[in-house]
């Protein structure tokens, strides 16, 4: 059922989840995405992380686990680095 959710959100994305291997681990990107996130949102749940190919790059999307407003925090593959942090979701 999860791959299902994630294969899910990938599409409302825009994007393709059959993502070639990445550089980065799971855990790295959550970690990048929580200091990235860090001095405007503050100490997040930042838990959650998917991996999908967006305009030929591979990108972490690491968010919170909730339903609602959620923080998105994507990082780049190769950089490293945080390319969007943003609110998702109801307001």
């Amino acid at each position: 059922m999860a791959n299902l959710t994630n294969r899910l959100m990938a599409w409302l994305r825009g994007t393709v989840i059959d993502a070639p291997a990445a550089r980065l681990s799971e855990s790295q990107a959550i970690e990048i995405a929580r200091a990235a996130a860090f001095p405007e949102w503050g100490q997040r749940q930042l838990t959650m992380a998917t991996r999908a190919v967006k305009d030929g790059r591979i990108i972490w999307s690491v968010s919170e686990p909730a339903i609602g407003s959620v923080l998105v925090v994507d990082i780049d593959d190769v950089t490293a680095s945080a390319v969007a942090i943003r609110r998702v979701g109801l307001r």
